[in-house]
């Protein structure tokens, strides 16, 4: 039998929530959630993010449609006024809302401006993983980062067309505290995949200064989640464009067991914050014979 800790939620449904930062607090504070999907059938790849830095009295948007490879839409905004609300009732920043129907379970996504419209149920299949953080440390020093993957279904309109989304590979992640300041970062590499509701990964390499990089990592088996006890995240990229073509994720889990995971990009999705480029890019995974759906990012200075 598993152990029982592995199997459940980390986090209590009111960590979710939103948070108020404390009298320590950093001048680029942040909470975001984010949340990309992607459905096979349709070749309908949207990635989504909300991001909030109160102590500087300002939101951002990131919203991004791609189809058969081609970015379609970006209604990406980095300079909004700070919503209220929850994620009980609804937040919403510019014309994209998210609401928690069900804690740690369930949430709907819906955005809406002139070309665009989307309304659609995101569904866990695994539970909420809490990255490891110091001990000892606070939420100020340190951001809490949480991450689980899910199935999304509903609709897209594109124009004048209806587009039915049946069953979306669907992520999610959820972020506060410490200090978002993008410019700290030298790069980084960051990959999730969901590769069905009994398996799917997260993982990410950061390189604080160009020798030295931290890697956190998680693999779900669909009984257990776990911290990865090996890890590395390498990413090819396409030195004419600059960009990510492909990656490779490898894992050596708690459990013994070795995953591979290789990825190769669909269709890229840029945003451009001060001197740091982040490229949210949509991704096919395969490992052992199976195919599924993700996101590589690949974050640098120029």
């Amino acid at each position: 039998m598993p152990d029982p800790f592995t199997t459940q939620h980390l986090i209590a449904p009111a960590d979710d929530r939103r948070h108020t930062p404390g009298p320590g607090a950093k001048p680029l504070w942040n909470e975001s959630w984010w949340f990309p999907f992607y459905d096979p059938e349709t070749r309908i790849g949207v990635v989504t993010r909300i991001g909030l830095l109160p102590m500087q009295q300002t939101a951002n948007l990131w919203f991004f449609v791609t189809r058969d490879g081609a970015l379609v839409h970006d209604a990406t905004t980095l300079a909004l006024p700070l919503p209220e609300g929850d994620i009980d009732t609804g937040l919403q920043v510019g014309g994209l809302t998210y609401r928690c129907v069900d804690p740690l379970a369930r949430w709907r996504l819906a955005f809406e401006d002139q070309r665009v419209q989307m309304d659609v149920e995101w569904r866990a299949f695994s539970p909420v993983h809490q990255w490891p953080f110091p001990p000892g440390s606070t939420v100020e020093d340190v951001p809490r980062h949480v991450e689980q993957s899910g199935w999304v279904r509903g609709a897209l309109r594109l124009g004048s067309e209806r587009i039915a989304l049946v069953r979306a590979y669907g992520h999610r992640d959820h972020s506060w505290g410490g200090e978002r300041d993008w410019s700290k970062m030298h790069h980084w590499y960051y990959a999730s995949g969901e590769m069905g509701a009994d398996l799917s990964f997260n993982a990410v390499k950061v390189w604080l200064a160009e020798d030295a990089f931290i890697t956190i990592g998680c693999l779900w088996d669909g009984h257990e989640t776990l911290n990865v006890e090996q890890l590395d995240v390498v990413c090819q990229i396409d030195p004419a464009a600059r960009h990510q073509t492909g990656g490779v994720v490898t894992v050596h889990d708690s459990r013994g067991r070795d995953w591979r995971f290789d990825g190769t990009v669909l269709a890229h999705c840029p945003v451009q914050i001060g001197p740091t480029r982040v490229d949210d890019a949509i991704t096919e995974f395969r490992v052992a014979g199976r195919l599924g759906y993700g996101i590589i990012e690949y974050g640098r200075q120029e």
